[in-house]
């Protein structure tokens, strides 16, 4: 398994991501607080690039810890700046949950052996889905 990670043929963003925040949770435990929020910086930055909102929301849920945990001061008004980024992509990512979740259903819909009646069951979540968004 190492091996096949290790080999640049198979190297995606994901795992990119992953080493970044590896290697930043090894900073932190060894208490090199600001270079792990460097790492951090990045790793968040890539994974906003490549459209990782679950591991972005995992990076910045892990720099708000680090800086509670230790208060570093890096920036002004970077608690905020936290709160707002977490709110944002908590969003993203229920939003993105959900539309997933309406696409299975809908594709079982499909299906030439499920019931007339699950048509009604499926517009009525559909409505309620688009009510929950759009109201």
């Amino acid at each position: 398994m190492v091996s096949l990670r290790l080999n640049p043929a198979v190297q995606n963003t994901r795992i990119q991501i992953r080493e970044q925040l590896d290697f930043a949770t090894i900073l932190y435990q060894k208490g090199l607080y600001r270079q792990s929020l460097k790492i951090l910086d990045k790793a968040k930055s890539i994974a906003l690039e490549q459209e990782e909102k679950n591991m972005a929301f995992e990076i910045v849920e892990f720099e708000k810890h680090i800086e509670t945990q230790f208060i570093t001061r890096s920036i002004p008004r970077r608690a905020e700046e936290l709160v707002q980024q977490t709110t944002r992509l908590s969003e993203l990512n229920h939003l993105t949950s959900t539309l997933s979740n309406l696409s299975i259903n809908l594709d079982f819909l499909k299906h030439p052996t499920n019931n007339p009646f699950n048509f009604i069951f499926y517009f009525v979540l559909l409505t309620s889905f688009l009510m929950t968004f759009f109201l």
